[in-house]
């Protein structure tokens, strides 16, 4: 029988690493007490540009971090509870009084793709916490089968003439003796994904499959599961690829089936690190 091979190649920019170990506390407390990842979500998805926490400059006019924390606090009235609020906030307030920082090239790196940043931070950790140090977890890699290239796409949008490419994804994590794989594409919203992010995902979910790799190949947003589930519908109907996309609550949602796409949301988020997530790995 064949000895089949994963290699995982480190493409994102090392100045994550930093931010990563800047923000490490704070994603270190959401996971222990994850009743804040909600409320993090919602902070995520309401602001766009940094500013003070009761003052979002958006044009939807979100509720303001005071209205979560009342209403945080009418859910536990514990005194502990309240502790742990004040230090949510804190550290909310790091995160929104962020220090500039800057890519390998000297470019400031945008607001918004701190937000995305966090969020993998945030997946990235709860697998790390899940299957510790017998698995290979990589941020923003390339994936090659059995040493061959990378697994890599090109899409060419019929409207625009626009060709674009792709050959990363968001977290990877590889476990060479249980020869399984989980693949996550992560976006904050369900519409910040694109038609080469699934494409990219299809693809490589099809060339793990080949080689008979068990995989959890996943988009995962913050976002509701309703509406991450029609946008990706959607694209799928545009590029024109085959395979299943579908839900936790699909019926065989745990189970790492062949050409399948999990739409992850939310709610899904909270049970990352649940061991008895892969059924028949």
């Amino acid at each position: 029988m064949k000895t089949v091979s994963i290699d995982l190649t480190r493409h994102d920019d090392k100045t994550k690493d930093n931010i990563h170990f800047c923000y490490k506390e704070f994603i270190d407390f959401l996971i222990v007490h994850k009743d804040f990842i909600e409320p993090f979500s919602e902070v995520l998805t309401s602001c766009i540009n940094p500013g003070t926490l009761d003052k979002w400059p958006t044009p939807k006019t979100p509720p303001p971090f005071s209205q979560i924390k009342k209403r945080l606090l009418i859910l536990n009235k514990t005194n502990v509870y309240e502790k742990l609020m004040n230090e949510f906030e804190n550290h909310l307030k790091k995160f929104y009084d962020f220090q500039k920082f800057y890519n390998s090239k000297g470019e400031l790196i945008p607001f918004n793709d701190l937000r995305g940043y966090m969020l993998e931070f945030l997946i990235n950790d709860l697998i790390d916490k899940k299957y510790k140090k017998s698995w290979n977890i990589e941020l923003g890699c390339g994936i090659s089968i059995n040493k061959d290239k990378e697994v890599y796409v090109e899409y060419k949008d019929k409207i625009s003439g626009e060709t674009k490419s792709k050959k990363t994804v968001d977290v990877a994590a590889w476990c060479n003796k249980k020869k399984y794989g989980e693949f996550y594409e992560a976006k904050v919203s369900p519409s910040g994904f694109n038609k080469i992010d699934l494409k990219y995902l299809i693809t490589l979910k099809k060339e793990l499959d080949r080689v008979n790799i068990k995989s959890l190949v996943s988009c995962i947003s913050i976002g509701d599961k309703d509406s991450l589930l029609h946008e990706l519908l959607s694209l799928q109907d545009i590029i024109g690829s085959e395979c299943n996309i579908i839900s936790f609550d699909s019926g065989n949602a745990f189970t790492p089936s062949s050409g399948t796409i999990f739409a992850l949301s939310r709610e899904d988020v909270l049970i990352l690190d649940n061991v008895d997530i892969a059924v028949g790995v």
